[in-house]
């Protein structure tokens, strides 16, 4: 965690001292010539906006929309966070309004203000990106990695921007290495 300006959507921290190390995945300020949030979050966008007529429906979508996840994985996944809306019976997401209105809102922070926040992170920080995302391109992703004061940048051959779901083994030997040095860093300096 760190601190940060106020309104940059980097999570902060009063206790940021306690974290040694932190990982960002396919997560990176706009471009500051952007005209708005890439396609990938666009498209994000309107899926959240989306109501099925029936579970399978919404499954048979979502494995459309992203076909490097199988379809028992897409369920698996739907079930957790999908529910049936009493008025007419439509599936939709289960998720709080709030975060939907705070995504509005960070689609129009100016970039700069992101991009100090990363500039102030004060730990290693592990950058993975999804080779073949359309929310982080590579070089908002060498961009971050190279602003980000201790950062280091990893690509997820097969992964797009869920890079957990789409390549879990190959995202947890990116991240389980760099997670386990810094235990050792911390045993060492007694921490």
């Amino acid at each position: 965690m760190i601190r940060r300006p106020p309104r940059s959507t980097l999570s902060s921290s009063s206790a940021a001292s306690d974290v040694y190390k932190r990982q960002i995945v396919d997560w990176a300020p706009w471009p500051e010539s952007h005209d708005g949030p890439p396609s990938g979050v666009k498209s994000i966008g309107r899926v959240f906006l989306m109501a099925w007529d029936s579970f399978d429906a919404a499954v048979d979508m979502m494995h459309e929309f992203n076909p490097r996840r199988d379809r028992a994985n897409i369920k698996s996944r739907l079930e957790q966070q999908l529910m049936q809306r009493e008025e007419d019976g439509k599936w939709v997401w289960a998720t709080d309004p709030a975060i939907m209105t705070s995504a509005q809102l960070r689609a129009k922070e100016p970039a700069s203000v992101m991009w100090d926040a990363v500039a102030s992170v004060p730990c290693p920080t592990l950058m993975v990106r999804g080779e073949l995302s359309d929310v982080v391109d590579m070089a908002q992703a060498a961009r971050l990695a190279r602003t980000l004061p201790e950062g280091k940048l990893v690509t997820i051959q097969g992964a797009g921007h869920s890079v957990v779901g789409d390549q879990p083994e190959r995202f947890a030997s990116a991240v389980v290495p760099f997670l386990l040095n810094t235990v050792g860093q911390q045993r060492k300096s007694g921490l």
